[in-house]
């Protein structure tokens, strides 16, 4: 049963118990694996694999409301226990060694490493190239293509409108135009 479904497992054993209640003989027996069993004793197998996948259901709803129930009750305490933090240390200081047996930390935040700091700069430096947000405002907007896309007005005969080109253009004379429009 690699392929295992609850309620098609369920299915499929209520109709062979309802199968086996009604159209086999109550008397007599059939071998199946080698084995001579009865209608009832068919019928108390699957009823006894049904009763496991019942009980795995009821055991699943149970969970997921013991989860909730916890999820409910500890969103209720995460402000009580934060708001108790700070007012113990704000009456007894924050390096008070009372509040440790609160269960808060009495240790002042350690600073990082220089070598910690360093990587961090590093991996900050190889995430900003990668994702190309290196460069500055400035630097950004002058980045240009090179006469890729754009629209170009064609009037009906093929020719140029003029004036009406828009977008990145080819720069005339290898220099880069102020407002990305020419005239042909």
């Amino acid at each position: 049963m690699s392929n295992f479904n609850k309620k098609n497992e369920k299915v499929k054993l209520t109709a062979v118990i309802e199968g086996c209640k009604t159209q086999l003989p109550q008397t007599s027996t059939v071998t199946l694996l080698g084995k001579a069993q009865t209608p009832a004793q068919l019928v108390s197998v699957f009823e006894a694999a049904l009763a496991a996948i019942q009980s795995v259901i009821n055991a699943k709803a149970a969970y997921q409301g013991a989860v909730q129930a916890q999820e409910a009750s500890l969103q209720a305490a995460q402000p009580l226990y934060l708001a108790l933090e700070r007012y113990l240390q704000a009456t007894l200081g924050k390096g008070n060694p009372v509040l440790g047996q609160f269960g808060f930390s009495t240790a002042p935040r350690k600073a990082p490493t220089a070598d910690t700091k360093a990587t961090a700069a590093a991996k900050g430096k190889l995430t900003k190239k990668a994702r190309g947000t290196d460069k500055g405002r400035r630097q950004r907007l002058a980045i240009r293509p090179d006469g890729q896309g754009g629209v170009v007005y064609v009037q009906p005969d093929g020719k140029l409108v003029p004036g009406l080109t828009r977008g990145p253009v080819a720069p005339a004379g290898g220099t880069q135009g102020g407002n990305g429009s020419s005239t042909p």
